[in-house]
C-alpha cells in the first residue's frame, strides 16, 4: 500500500490486508506490502471515487517491479524505495529486502538545497534514477 510518503496511510486498527511472507523465523514474521509482491496496489476512495459494492479501495495493476538483487537494476531505471540512512555524502534507499543503493549529495535535488536532509528524512518515500 503506498500511498504518498506512508505505506499504511488510512490503514485501521483490524483492518484486513493484501501481503507478502517474506521469510517466518523464531521470533519473527517478514511480511511485504510491497505492490511488485501482492501484485495490488490500493487506491483510496477520496483519491478517484471509484470503489467495490462495499465501499472499499479500488485495486490496481502493480507499476514497479520487485528488486531482489543488483542484477535486476539497470541504467535509467527509475525505481522507488524507502530512505534508510542519511549522511553528509548523501542518502542510502532502502530498494528492495537485500538492496539499498546510495545517492550522492549532488544528485538529491536539481537545485542548490542548504539543509538537505530535512528533504530526505529516514521512512520517506522516494522515486530514483538509477545512474550506473
Amino acid at each position: 500500500v503506498f500511498v504518498d510518503d506512508d505505506p499504511i496511510k488510512g490503514v485501521q486498527d483490524f483492518s484486513f490486508l493484501k501481503c507478502y511472507v517474506l521469510a517466518v523465523g523464531k521470533d519473527r514474521i517478514d511480511l511485504s506490502l510491497r505492490k511488485s509482491r501482492t501484485g495490488v496496489e490500493l487506491i483510496p476512495a477520496s483519491q478517484d471515487g471509484d470503489t467495490t459494492s462495499d465501499g472499499a479501495a479500488k485495486l490496481e495493476p502493480a507499476p514497479d517491479p520487485e528488486i531482489a538483487s543488483v542484477g535486476d537494476l539497470h541504467p535509467g531505471q527509475v525505481v522507488r524505495g524507502y530512505v534508510k540512512a542519511v549522511t553528509d555524502q548523501g542518502s542510502y534507499v532502502h530498494l528492495g529486502r537485500n538492496v539499498d543503493g546510495r545517492v550522492k549529495i549532488t544528485y538529491l535535488t536539481d537545485g542548490f538545497v542548504k539543509d538537505f536532509k530535512s528533504l530526505h528524512p529516514v521512512g520517506k518515500l522516494v522515486r530514483a534514477k538509477v545512474l550506473k
